[in-house]
């Protein structure tokens, strides 16, 4: 048993709580509520490129191959520069240098001769950023004559993208007030406050197919290419309260 004086002290104190005051406790702790998700797009023009270009050359020699390599990556950067890419949107993404071997065929002893070392393949690889999409065709179709001999890796973005991904917020929260303000009405209970707000993580997706047709009747002095569009897209979860 608590001392009356004791019992009298922790009332006064706040820190005695009676089986009632938990009952309460619980039941606001189980107040009702909806959660439910919601999705949002945007869609927009892309207006920059990156541009993966590859110089690869191959010599007798690993000296030979790299003095190959050096003066052919010497004319693709100075080409790119005359055609306005600025030295911030060019950077080298990778650089290999690999020994070329030959396996000759197994004798009639079924022993395979040891490999013969051929020469050395030196691959230098380049990132460009192209901001200005009308140039993509025409620099496909030059870097070859700058001595570029493999293009890939062709990705198109939207440089400032923070403009679309707060319409797809709002859109997504549009569509988690749409659905939930549907299930409450269904269910004859008036919805409260927002509790709580979770966006995830938002994605984007290109659609490259949109503009083809326009690209492929460019001038063929150009390499045809089609820009498409960038779409992002955002999920966020939202609680609201039910009103009692």
């Amino acid at each position: 048993m608590i001392n009356r004086k004791i019992f009298s002290a922790l009332i006064c104190l706040g820190l005695f709580v009676t089986p009632t005051t938990r009952a309460v406790l619980a039941d606001e702790a189980a107040a009702p509520y909806i959660e439910v998700s919601g999705t949002g797009t945007a869609s927009g023009q892309p207006d920059t490129a990156m541009i993966l270009l590859t110089v690869l050359r191959i010599g007798k020699t690993a000296r030979e191959a790299l003095d190959a390599n050096n003066d052919a990556m010497g004319r693709v950067l100075s080409g790119l520069t005359s055609e306005g890419i600025a030295n911030a949107d060019l950077q080298t993404s990778g650089f290999s240098m690999q020994p070329r071997y030959v396996y000759p065929k197994s004798g009639k002893n079924g022993q395979r001769p040891a490999p013969e070392l051929t020469g050395y393949a030196v691959s230098n690889q380049l990132s460009i950023r192209v901001r200005d999409l009308g140039q993509v065709g025409v620099l496909l179709d030059k870097a070859v004559s700058m001595g570029i001999n493999q293009i890939g890796n062709i990705r198109f973005s939207v440089n400032d993208a923070s403009a679309l991904r707060e319409q797809a917020r709002i859109k997504a929260m549009q569509n988690a007030l749409m659905k939930a303000t549907t299930l409450t009405n269904a269910g004859d209970v008036p919805l409260g406050k927002i509790l709580s707000i979770q966006e995830l993580q938002s994605a984007s997706r290109p659609r490259p197919m949109i503009q083809a047709q326009r690209a492929m009747a460019e001038s063929a002095s150009r390499v045809p290419v089609a820009t498409g569009e960038i779409s992002f897209a955002v999920t966020v979860n939202v609680r609201w309260a039910l009103k009692p």
